[in-house]
Protein backbone atom coordinates (compact mmCIF):
# COMPACT_ATOMS: atom_id res chain seq x y z
CA UNK A 1 0.00 0.00 0.00
CA UNK A 2 2.63 2.60 1.19
CA UNK A 3 6.10 2.88 -0.36
CA UNK A 4 9.13 1.71 1.34
CA UNK A 5 11.91 3.06 -0.74
CA UNK A 6 12.12 6.50 0.39
CA UNK A 7 13.82 7.99 4.26
CA UNK A 8 11.91 6.91 7.46
CA UNK A 9 10.63 10.44 7.87
CA UNK A 10 9.36 10.97 4.11
CA UNK A 11 7.41 7.57 4.25
CA UNK A 12 5.40 8.45 7.32
CA UNK A 13 4.39 11.69 6.03
CA UNK A 14 3.15 10.00 2.58
CA UNK A 15 1.42 7.64 4.63
CA UNK A 16 -0.42 10.05 6.45
CA UNK A 17 -1.52 11.71 3.72
CA UNK A 18 -2.71 8.45 2.49
CA UNK A 19 -4.65 8.18 5.58
CA UNK A 20 -5.90 11.70 4.82
CA UNK A 21 -7.39 11.18 1.30
CA UNK A 22 -9.73 7.99 3.05
CA UNK A 23 -10.93 9.97 5.64
CA UNK A 24 -12.10 12.54 3.08
CA UNK A 25 -13.60 10.37 0.60
CA UNK A 26 -15.16 8.31 3.26
CA UNK A 27 -16.34 10.92 5.63
CA UNK A 28 -19.90 10.38 5.11
CA UNK A 29 -19.67 6.39 5.18
CA UNK A 30 -17.37 5.66 8.66
CA UNK A 31 -18.56 5.97 12.26
CA UNK A 32 -17.55 8.86 14.64
CA UNK A 33 -15.65 6.61 16.16
CA UNK A 34 -13.49 5.38 12.99
CA UNK A 35 -13.10 8.85 12.21
CA UNK A 36 -11.25 9.16 15.01
CA UNK A 37 -9.09 6.15 14.74
CA UNK A 38 -7.82 7.93 11.54
CA UNK A 39 -7.63 11.43 12.60
CA UNK A 40 -5.20 9.81 15.49
CA UNK A 41 -3.49 7.72 12.85
CA UNK A 42 -2.95 10.65 10.76
CA UNK A 43 -1.75 12.57 13.73
CA UNK A 44 0.71 10.09 15.27
CA UNK A 45 2.16 9.60 11.67
CA UNK A 46 3.04 13.19 11.68
CA UNK A 47 4.74 13.51 15.22
CA UNK A 48 6.88 10.54 14.62
CA UNK A 49 7.69 11.68 11.05
CA UNK A 50 8.80 14.95 12.82
CA UNK A 51 11.21 13.48 15.19
CA UNK A 52 13.90 11.81 12.70
CA UNK A 53 12.39 8.37 13.24
CA UNK A 54 14.94 5.25 12.95
CA UNK A 55 14.22 2.59 10.14
CA UNK A 56 13.05 0.21 13.33
CA UNK A 57 10.52 3.01 14.19
CA UNK A 58 9.23 4.17 10.75
CA UNK A 59 8.46 0.48 10.24
CA UNK A 60 6.49 0.05 13.23
CA UNK A 61 4.51 2.57 12.33
CA UNK A 62 4.05 1.89 8.86
CA UNK A 63 2.77 -1.29 9.71
CA UNK A 64 -0.25 0.17 12.45
CA UNK A 65 -1.06 2.81 9.53
CA UNK A 66 -1.42 -0.24 6.50
CA UNK A 67 -3.61 -2.04 9.51
CA UNK A 68 -5.57 0.68 9.91
CA UNK A 69 -6.22 1.46 6.08
CA UNK A 70 -7.09 -2.18 5.41
CA UNK A 71 -9.57 -2.28 8.17
CA UNK A 72 -11.57 1.31 7.00
CA UNK A 73 -11.33 1.22 3.38
CA UNK A 74 -13.96 0.33 1.00
CA UNK A 75 -13.46 -3.35 -0.33
CA UNK A 76 -13.84 -3.34 -3.79
CA UNK A 77 -15.32 -7.32 -4.80
CA UNK A 78 -13.76 -8.93 -8.16
CA UNK A 79 -11.17 -6.02 -8.60
CA UNK A 80 -10.31 -7.43 -11.89
CA UNK A 81 -13.42 -7.04 -12.93
CA UNK A 82 -13.72 -3.04 -11.71
CA UNK A 83 -10.80 -2.29 -13.48
CA UNK A 84 -11.78 -4.06 -16.92
CA UNK A 85 -14.93 -1.99 -16.40
CA UNK A 86 -13.03 1.26 -15.89
CA UNK A 87 -10.50 0.86 -18.91
CA UNK A 88 -14.07 0.18 -20.94
CA UNK A 89 -15.67 3.24 -19.53
CA UNK A 90 -12.74 5.60 -20.41
CA UNK A 91 -12.31 3.82 -23.93
CA UNK A 92 -15.98 5.05 -24.69
CA UNK A 93 -15.48 8.42 -23.00
CA UNK A 94 -12.62 8.99 -25.31
CA UNK A 95 -14.44 7.36 -28.47
CA UNK A 96 -17.69 10.09 -27.59
CA UNK A 97 -15.24 12.97 -27.12
CA UNK A 98 -13.55 11.83 -30.66
CA UNK A 99 -17.02 11.84 -31.94
CA UNK A 100 -17.88 14.87 -31.08
CA UNK A 101 -15.55 17.52 -31.42
CA UNK A 102 -13.04 15.52 -34.19
CA UNK A 103 -14.08 12.62 -36.49
CA UNK A 104 -17.71 11.34 -37.23
CA UNK A 105 -18.05 7.84 -38.70
CA UNK A 106 -20.73 8.46 -41.42
CA UNK A 107 -22.47 5.61 -43.66
CA UNK A 108 -23.67 6.42 -47.43
CA UNK A 109 -27.33 5.39 -48.20
CA UNK A 110 -27.87 6.44 -51.54
CA UNK A 111 -25.92 6.78 -54.81
CA UNK A 112 -26.44 10.47 -55.10
CA UNK A 113 -23.07 11.02 -54.90
CA UNK A 114 -22.59 7.85 -57.31
CA UNK A 115 -19.45 6.97 -58.74
CA UNK A 116 -17.25 8.93 -56.85
CA UNK A 117 -18.90 7.25 -53.33
CA UNK A 118 -21.44 4.59 -52.66
CA UNK A 119 -24.42 4.11 -51.25
CA UNK A 120 -26.75 0.55 -50.71
CA UNK A 121 -26.48 -1.02 -53.91
CA UNK A 122 -29.39 -3.89 -54.66
CA UNK A 123 -28.79 -6.59 -57.69
CA UNK A 124 -31.23 -9.01 -59.26
CA UNK A 125 -29.84 -12.52 -59.39
CA UNK A 126 -31.21 -15.17 -62.19
CA UNK A 127 -30.65 -18.03 -60.15
CA UNK A 128 -29.86 -19.66 -56.60
CA UNK A 129 -26.46 -20.83 -58.58
CA UNK A 130 -25.73 -17.33 -57.85
CA UNK A 131 -25.65 -17.46 -54.42
CA UNK A 132 -22.15 -18.24 -52.85
CA UNK A 133 -22.04 -20.94 -50.59
CA UNK A 134 -22.08 -20.14 -46.35
CA UNK A 135 -17.86 -19.60 -46.22
CA UNK A 136 -17.95 -17.38 -49.21
CA UNK A 137 -21.28 -15.48 -47.96
CA UNK A 138 -19.84 -14.76 -44.48
CA UNK A 139 -16.17 -13.35 -45.92
CA UNK A 140 -18.08 -11.29 -48.42
CA UNK A 141 -19.98 -10.15 -45.53
CA UNK A 142 -17.34 -9.49 -43.12
CA UNK A 143 -15.25 -7.85 -46.28
CA UNK A 144 -17.52 -6.23 -48.54
CA UNK A 145 -20.36 -5.32 -46.79
CA UNK A 146 -22.52 -7.69 -48.75
CA UNK A 147 -25.47 -9.93 -48.37
CA UNK A 148 -27.66 -12.10 -49.67
CA UNK A 149 -31.39 -12.27 -49.91
CA UNK A 150 -33.60 -15.31 -51.01
CA UNK A 151 -37.33 -15.18 -50.34
CA UNK A 152 -40.72 -15.72 -51.63
CA UNK A 153 -44.14 -13.80 -52.06
CA UNK A 154 -46.88 -15.51 -52.81
CA UNK A 155 -49.08 -15.54 -55.67
CA UNK A 156 -51.67 -12.38 -55.83
CA UNK A 157 -49.63 -10.43 -52.78
CA UNK A 158 -49.60 -6.53 -53.21
CA UNK A 159 -46.64 -4.93 -51.46
CA UNK A 160 -47.55 -2.11 -49.08
CA UNK A 161 -44.29 0.36 -48.83
CA UNK A 162 -45.81 2.98 -46.73
CA UNK A 163 -45.94 0.04 -43.84
CA UNK A 164 -41.74 -1.53 -44.36
CA UNK A 165 -39.60 -0.31 -41.95
CA UNK A 166 -36.20 -0.64 -41.54
CA UNK A 167 -35.37 -1.23 -38.24
CA UNK A 168 -31.87 -2.19 -35.91
CA UNK A 169 -28.49 -0.86 -36.56
CA UNK A 170 -25.53 -2.41 -38.21
CA UNK A 171 -25.47 -5.93 -38.71
CA UNK A 172 -28.46 -6.55 -36.85
CA UNK A 173 -30.70 -4.62 -39.46
CA UNK A 174 -33.86 -6.08 -40.92
CA UNK A 175 -36.02 -5.06 -43.18
CA UNK A 176 -40.13 -5.33 -42.64
CA UNK A 177 -41.70 -6.27 -45.80
CA UNK A 178 -45.48 -5.97 -45.22
CA UNK A 179 -47.96 -7.02 -48.21
CA UNK A 180 -51.74 -8.00 -48.26
CA UNK A 181 -52.27 -11.53 -49.84
CA UNK A 182 -55.88 -13.37 -49.16
CA UNK A 183 -57.28 -10.45 -47.84
CA UNK A 184 -54.77 -10.29 -44.87
CA UNK A 185 -51.86 -8.71 -44.17
CA UNK A 186 -48.44 -10.53 -43.52
CA UNK A 187 -44.78 -9.32 -43.30
CA UNK A 188 -41.36 -11.26 -43.76
CA UNK A 189 -38.73 -9.99 -42.15
CA UNK A 190 -35.21 -9.54 -44.00
CA UNK A 191 -31.71 -9.20 -42.61
CA UNK A 192 -30.72 -6.45 -44.93
CA UNK A 193 -29.56 -2.64 -44.38
CA UNK A 194 -31.71 -2.09 -47.81
CA UNK A 195 -34.49 -0.38 -47.31
CA UNK A 196 -37.95 -0.82 -49.43
CA UNK A 197 -37.18 1.93 -52.31
CA UNK A 198 -33.70 0.03 -52.55
CA UNK A 199 -35.03 -3.27 -53.03
CA UNK A 200 -38.14 -2.00 -55.30
CA UNK A 201 -35.27 0.22 -57.68
CA UNK A 202 -33.23 -3.73 -58.09
CA UNK A 203 -36.11 -5.80 -58.13
CA UNK A 204 -39.19 -4.84 -58.83
CA UNK A 205 -41.19 -5.24 -55.94
CA UNK A 206 -44.08 -3.19 -57.26
CA UNK A 207 -45.71 -3.55 -60.69
CA UNK A 208 -45.17 -0.91 -63.53
CA UNK A 209 -47.49 -1.98 -65.74
CA UNK A 210 -50.40 -3.99 -66.10
CA UNK A 211 -48.86 -6.94 -67.43
CA UNK A 212 -46.41 -7.12 -64.50
CA UNK A 213 -49.46 -7.11 -62.31
CA UNK A 214 -51.46 -9.76 -64.04
CA UNK A 215 -48.19 -11.70 -63.66
CA UNK A 216 -48.18 -11.36 -60.23
CA UNK A 217 -51.85 -12.05 -59.61
CA UNK A 218 -51.10 -15.67 -61.09
CA UNK A 219 -48.10 -17.13 -59.41
CA UNK A 220 -45.81 -16.92 -56.54
CA UNK A 221 -42.74 -14.86 -56.63
CA UNK A 222 -39.46 -15.91 -55.71
CA UNK A 223 -36.69 -12.97 -55.54
CA UNK A 224 -33.17 -13.71 -55.27
CA UNK A 225 -30.83 -10.54 -54.76
CA UNK A 226 -27.21 -9.67 -53.78
CA UNK A 227 -26.89 -5.99 -51.44
CA UNK A 228 -23.80 -4.17 -51.46
CA UNK A 229 -23.18 -1.99 -48.22
CA UNK A 230 -22.86 1.73 -49.10
CA UNK A 231 -19.29 3.41 -48.22
CA UNK A 232 -18.69 4.54 -44.74
CA UNK A 233 -16.59 7.17 -44.34
CA UNK A 234 -14.88 9.57 -41.37
CA UNK A 235 -16.03 13.10 -41.21
CA UNK A 236 -13.40 15.91 -40.14
CA UNK A 237 -15.64 17.80 -37.53
CA UNK A 238 -12.26 20.13 -36.75
CA UNK A 239 -11.59 21.31 -40.37
CA UNK A 240 -14.12 23.97 -41.15
CA UNK A 241 -13.42 25.62 -37.85
CA UNK A 242 -10.30 26.81 -39.05
CA UNK A 243 -11.53 27.59 -42.63
CA UNK A 244 -15.15 27.52 -44.64
CA UNK A 245 -15.85 24.89 -47.16
CA UNK A 246 -14.23 25.40 -50.43
CA UNK A 247 -15.87 24.78 -53.88
CA UNK A 248 -14.71 20.59 -54.71
CA UNK A 249 -14.90 19.79 -50.75
CA UNK A 250 -17.24 16.52 -50.21
CA UNK A 251 -19.34 18.11 -47.31
CA UNK A 252 -21.76 16.72 -44.74
CA UNK A 253 -24.75 18.88 -43.73
CA UNK A 254 -27.79 18.65 -41.42
CA UNK A 255 -30.48 19.28 -43.29
CA UNK A 256 -32.57 21.33 -40.57
CA UNK A 257 -34.60 24.02 -41.87
CA UNK A 258 -34.42 22.78 -45.67
CA UNK A 259 -37.28 21.44 -47.74
CA UNK A 260 -35.89 18.12 -48.14
CA UNK A 261 -38.50 15.24 -49.06
CA UNK A 262 -38.32 14.01 -45.55
CA UNK A 263 -38.75 16.80 -43.46
CA UNK A 264 -41.72 17.64 -45.37
CA UNK A 265 -44.73 17.58 -43.36
CA UNK A 266 -42.56 16.66 -40.25
CA UNK A 267 -42.15 18.25 -36.93
CA UNK A 268 -39.55 20.37 -36.87
CA UNK A 269 -38.50 18.96 -33.86
CA UNK A 270 -38.31 15.76 -35.18
CA UNK A 271 -34.55 16.12 -35.75
CA UNK A 272 -33.06 15.94 -39.44
CA UNK A 273 -31.24 14.05 -41.41
CA UNK A 274 -27.26 14.27 -42.51
CA UNK A 275 -26.53 14.33 -45.98
CA UNK A 276 -23.20 14.41 -48.05
CA UNK A 277 -23.17 16.18 -51.32
CA UNK A 278 -20.15 18.35 -53.01
CA UNK A 279 -19.96 21.82 -52.25
CA UNK A 280 -20.02 23.40 -56.03
CA UNK A 281 -20.80 26.73 -54.66
CA UNK A 282 -19.90 29.11 -52.25
CA UNK A 283 -21.51 32.89 -50.71
CA UNK A 284 -21.38 35.38 -53.69
CA UNK A 285 -21.36 32.66 -56.57
CA UNK A 286 -24.29 33.25 -59.15
CA UNK A 287 -25.03 29.92 -59.99
CA UNK A 288 -26.24 28.17 -63.27
CA UNK A 289 -26.78 24.27 -64.91
CA UNK A 290 -25.97 24.71 -68.77
CA UNK A 291 -26.07 20.17 -69.15
CA UNK A 292 -24.05 19.29 -68.83
CA UNK A 293 -22.12 21.75 -67.52
CA UNK A 294 -22.30 23.41 -64.40
CA UNK A 295 -21.41 27.35 -64.47
CA UNK A 296 -20.20 29.96 -61.89
CA UNK A 297 -20.89 33.76 -62.46
CA UNK A 298 -21.63 32.60 -66.21
CA UNK A 299 -18.47 30.55 -66.80
CA UNK A 300 -17.73 26.99 -66.45
CA UNK A 301 -16.62 25.77 -62.86
CA UNK A 302 -12.83 25.21 -62.69
CA UNK A 303 -12.70 22.92 -59.91
CA UNK A 304 -11.23 19.37 -61.07
CA UNK A 305 -13.88 17.57 -59.10
CA UNK A 306 -16.40 19.22 -60.77
CA UNK A 307 -15.02 19.19 -64.37
CA UNK A 308 -14.89 15.38 -63.98
CA UNK A 309 -18.46 15.42 -63.33
CA UNK A 310 -19.25 17.10 -66.36
CA UNK A 311 -16.50 16.16 -68.51
CA UNK A 312 -17.66 12.42 -69.42
CA UNK A 313 -15.30 10.55 -67.66
CA UNK A 314 -16.55 6.85 -66.82
CA UNK A 315 -19.58 6.77 -64.60
CA UNK A 316 -20.36 10.85 -64.76
CA UNK A 317 -23.33 11.71 -66.76
CA UNK A 318 -23.02 15.77 -65.91
CA UNK A 319 -25.14 18.10 -64.49
CA UNK A 320 -29.19 18.22 -65.20
CA UNK A 321 -31.91 20.57 -64.76
CA UNK A 322 -34.25 17.95 -63.66
CA UNK A 323 -34.05 14.66 -62.39
CA UNK A 324 -33.88 11.15 -64.60
CA UNK A 325 -37.87 11.07 -64.46
CA UNK A 326 -39.49 14.10 -63.44
CA UNK A 327 -40.68 17.76 -63.71
CA UNK A 328 -37.65 20.40 -63.82
CA UNK A 329 -35.88 21.45 -60.42
CA UNK A 330 -37.32 23.97 -58.49
CA UNK A 331 -34.17 26.02 -58.76
CA UNK A 332 -31.81 26.21 -61.87
CA UNK A 333 -34.69 23.76 -63.67
CA UNK A 334 -33.74 25.70 -66.83
CA UNK A 335 -30.29 26.69 -68.59
CA UNK A 336 -31.13 30.13 -68.20
CA UNK A 337 -32.27 29.76 -64.49
CA UNK A 338 -29.66 31.58 -61.97
CA UNK A 339 -28.96 31.46 -58.26
CA UNK A 340 -27.35 34.39 -56.46
CA UNK A 341 -25.49 32.61 -52.99
CA UNK A 342 -26.27 34.80 -49.96
CA UNK A 343 -23.50 35.16 -47.51
CA UNK A 344 -22.73 32.02 -45.91
CA UNK A 345 -24.90 30.46 -48.30
CA UNK A 346 -23.53 26.73 -49.82
CA UNK A 347 -24.60 25.39 -53.26
CA UNK A 348 -24.39 21.55 -52.33
CA UNK A 349 -25.02 18.85 -55.52
CA UNK A 350 -24.78 15.49 -56.39
CA UNK A 351 -22.28 13.87 -58.55
CA UNK A 352 -25.06 11.81 -59.57
CA UNK A 353 -26.68 14.77 -60.76
CA UNK A 354 -29.85 12.84 -62.37
CA UNK A 355 -30.39 11.04 -59.13
CA UNK A 356 -29.43 13.29 -56.58
CA UNK A 357 -31.56 15.71 -54.00
CA UNK A 358 -29.96 18.35 -53.35
CA UNK A 359 -29.90 22.32 -53.78
CA UNK A 360 -31.79 22.89 -56.76
CA UNK A 361 -34.96 21.36 -54.84
CA UNK A 362 -34.16 23.23 -51.79
CA UNK A 363 -32.25 26.44 -52.12
CA UNK A 364 -28.70 27.27 -50.24
CA UNK A 365 -27.28 25.33 -46.94
CA UNK A 366 -26.51 27.76 -44.60
CA UNK A 367 -23.38 27.81 -43.16
CA UNK A 368 -24.92 26.41 -39.53
CA UNK A 369 -25.57 23.52 -40.82
CA UNK A 370 -22.65 22.36 -41.84
CA UNK A 371 -21.33 19.51 -39.89
CA UNK A 372 -17.31 18.90 -41.50
CA UNK A 373 -15.86 17.59 -44.78
CA UNK A 374 -15.34 14.02 -45.78
CA UNK A 375 -12.34 12.19 -45.27
CA UNK A 376 -11.46 9.10 -46.00
CA UNK A 377 -13.52 5.86 -46.38
CA UNK A 378 -12.76 3.09 -44.51
CA UNK A 379 -14.90 0.21 -44.56
CA UNK A 380 -16.18 -1.93 -46.88
CA UNK A 381 -12.10 -3.55 -47.49
CA UNK A 382 -12.89 -4.49 -51.12
CA UNK A 383 -12.28 -0.61 -51.76
CA UNK A 384 -9.26 0.82 -50.84
CA UNK A 385 -8.50 2.85 -47.66
CA UNK A 386 -8.21 6.24 -49.35
CA UNK A 387 -8.93 9.95 -49.00
CA UNK A 388 -12.35 11.04 -50.73
CA UNK A 389 -11.64 12.96 -54.16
Amino acid sequence: MFSRKKTPARRLIEASKELAKLLRHEKDRLSAANLGRLEEGIAELKRVAAGRPTEEEASRHMARAEKLYGELAPRVRHPSIAENVDVILVAVVVALGIRSYFLQPFKIPTNSMFPTLRGVVVSKLESEKDIPNPVQRVAEAIFCGRAYLDFELPAGAQVMPHHCQSKGIFFLKRLHLVYEAGGAFQTKSLATEATFDDLDRGVGLLARSMEERAAHERSARRILARVDTGDHLFVNKVAYHFSRPQRGDSFVFRTTGLKTSYNLGRDPRDGSQYYIKRCVGTPGDVMRVDPPRLLIGGQEAKEPEMRRVFSGQPGYNGYSNRPANGPPFRFLGTPEDTYALPPDGYWAMGDNSFNSQDSRQWGHVPLENVVGKALIIYYPFNRKFWLIE
